[in-house]
């Protein structure tokens, strides 16, 4: 059997560009590798979960505690979003930006200048207050 080659550019390299890694599979095996080596435990999309199991997440990436207790987690939730009804949409908003940073873990996130913004300097301040 004859071996096919394929002379058309890959898909996402630039025509004449040398074959290698195209972005979308650049991107997956990043996201993959950050899964695989635990550095995503707080990759929780808001829309694929409820606000608690964000809020959990998140409060695990925040305090550096990957173990923290779910009903536990709920109450303060719960709580938190008695005493200020947009904590649920700040808290999201935090999710949001800790995911969209990359960052591996809180004080990488400390680093990255989306963690100086006032108002997620504050949701996180609540956050790790209330733990």
């Amino acid at each position: 059997m004859a071996e096919r080659h394929d002379e058309s550019p890959r898909r996402g390299t630039p025509e004449g560009a040398p074959g290698g890694i195209d972005r979308r599979a650049f991107v997956v095996s990043g996201a993959f590798a950050l899964a695989a080596f635990g550095g995503a435990r707080w990759l929780v999309s808001p829309a694929a979960a409820s606000d608690a199991d964000t809020f959990l997440s998140l409060s695990a990436f925040l305090t550096d505690v990957p173990d923290l207790d779910p009903a536990l987690a709920s109450r303060a939730f719960g709580q938190l979003t008695a005493l200020d009804a947009d904590f649920p949409g700040k808290a999201a908003q935090l999710a949001g930006a800790v995911t969209s940073s990359l960052a591996p873990s809180i004080d990488d996130f400390l680093a990255h200048p989306a963690s100086s913004d006032g108002t997620l300097r504050a949701t996180m301040t609540t956050v790790v207050s209330a733990w």
